[in-house]
């Protein structure tokens, strides 16, 4: 049955029909769903506050340094050194040689790629075909506040609210979600000895790998100290009550590396300080009280000397500090970036050396660039699958196979999608090298100690303040009572 039939003699025209059926789903209608019952979302998700995944840079494969060795690896060399030649001595005589040049040390590191695999839950389609019908049983899901957990490597969407209207795209959803979650997990846990029997994943080398010590050349094994990281281990003490010794030892550090960077012609130190938050407000809260404290010792010594405090200047001091992520080292204000991913461990990891209600992790110096900025030197390097060669393969396999091969966000993600007798299945790829060339200009302050006085939320989902899902998952699932009175599901 049609409203707004034309007259009699007028020529028919489905587009101007209204169907009929389509008024059970309004005001008044059979399906018709009340305001208290919208599907408008808001988003209790704990996302990371800033994270470093969407800190570092994104370089293409044209715009890195170094050189690709096979479709692995990415090589960097260096010059270790020129030293003096022993067998050289100044000339005794008018006609004799000068002192001999030096003998030049060169050495080579490689970067292995990872290759990462995450899928979508199947899809029936049997269901999906029946879902306009059901009205109620599978809405779209308009997320008010969409939950961003960052991550350069993808194509950010827009503005606004974030409508989710199909199955399909509930899934996607989650998929990116995981995939984002394992991403800022590996940046600093991946390790490639984990995966290296493996096939169907490739881990990257994470931060925790890159900042150390035992590097060696990849030609032939020769110990490398030259790259060794600045490592000091704290011991899980705790930060609260060894402030004073702490900010000494992360002053200290920050300018051994800053003059390590300028002695080896790397110009200034350009990075950030990375930790996770609960030490950073502990850190907020007595690092500017210690400055001041520093100035009052050094007059100590003079009986003339007068130092008055400010507890305003103190309190806006702080305040800069939090809000904008700095920290005041020697008359510089080092960015500071935050991230929950960083591994922390509690009374159930370090039951002798870390008491209940205390947590313990490291603090990074990450650096950015060299030259003053001109040489990124930490950065992602994405495999793009959108190049000539990639899609004449994937053409010719969705002319062969069964499964659909496709690529997305801007050539970084390689989908794949099968059917096999009304089930979906979704799966996708994304590769990507995490670089570090100067692993010498980056140190780690391990096992700090700190007691908050309230945990913040966990963005992992396997973090033990993860708030996690326990409402309901099935949205599509619908109850009916049969004809014996049994109640049952479809």
């Amino acid at each position: 049955m049609y409203l707004n039939m034309p007259a009699r003699g007028q020529k028919n025209d489905p587009s101007s029909y209204e169907l009929a059926t389509q008024n059970l789903y309004r005001s008044g209608g059979m399906f018709f769903r009340p305001s208290g019952d919208n599907t408008d979302m808001l988003s209790l998700v704990a996302v990371p506050q800033e994270g470093v995944l969407n800190r570092l840079p994104v370089r293409s494969m044209d715009e890195q340094f170094g050189k690709f060795a096979g479709t692995d690896l990415l090589e960097m060399s260096y010059l270790l050194g020129v030293k003096k030649n022993p067998t050289g001595a100044q000339p005794t005589t008018s006609t004799g040689r000068g002192e001999l040049g030096g003998v030049i040390s060169k050495a080579k590191r490689a970067i292995p790629r990872g290759v990462y695999s995450f899928g979508v839950e199947t899809l029936d389609v049997k269901r999906l075909a029946i879902a306009p019908n059901r009205a109620t049983a599978t809405q779209p899901m308009n997320i008010l506040n969409p939950p961003n957990f960052g991550g350069t490597l993808f194509s950010q969407g827009g503005q606004g609210n974030e409508l989710i209207a199909s199955e399909l795209s509930k899934g996607l959803y989650a998929s990116k979600f995981a995939a984002l979650q394992r991403l800022n997990t590996v940046i600093w846990q991946g390790n490639p000895t984990l995966s290296q029997s493996s096939t169907g994943w490739k881990d990257i080398v994470g931060f925790d790998q890159f900042i150390g010590t035992g590097k060696v050349d990849s030609v032939d094994g020769t110990p490398l100290p030259i790259l060794d990281s600045l490592i000091y281990d704290w011991n899980y003490q705790d930060a609260d009550s060894t402030i004073a010794a702490l900010e000494q030892r992360i002053v200290h550090m920050f300018m051994h590396l800053q003059d390590k960077q300028r002695r080896q012609g790397g110009g200034e130190w350009d990075g950030f300080i990375a930790m996770r938050p609960d030490l950073w407000k502990i850190l907020c809260y007595k690092w500017p009280v210690v400055q001041y404290q520093k100035i009052l010792d050094g007059l100590a010594g003079f009986s003339a000397a007068r130092g008055v405090v400010d507890p305003k200047e103190l309190t806006e001091v702080r305040i800069n500090m939090y809000n904008n992520r700095v920290l005041p080292i020697e008359g510089q204000l080092v960015p500071v970036q935050l991230d929950e991913f960083i591994v922390e461990e509690d009374n159930g990891d370090k039951p002798g050396q870390i008491a209940a209600d205390y947590f313990a992790s490291d603090i990074y110096f990450i650096p950015l660039t060299a030259l003053n900025g001109a040489l990124p030197v930490t950065y992602i390097v994405p495999i793009s699958w959108d190049s000539q060669v990639v899609n004449e393969v994937l053409n010719m396999a969705n002319g062969m196979a069964r499964s659909q091969l496709f690529i997305s966000d801007g050539g970084r993600a390689l989908w794949t999608f099968s059917g096999n007798r009304g089930s979906l299945e979704f799966d996708w790829w994304i590769s990507f090298f995490l670089v570090m060339h100067t692993p010498q200009w980056a140190g780690q302050l391990r096992n700090v100690k700190y007691k908050p006085v309230y945990h913040a939320l966990d963005a992992d989902s396997a973090g033990s303040f993860w708030a996690s899902q326990q409402g309901r998952s099935a949205e599509s699932t619908i109850y009916y009572y049969d004809e014996g009175g049994t109640r049952r599901s479809w």
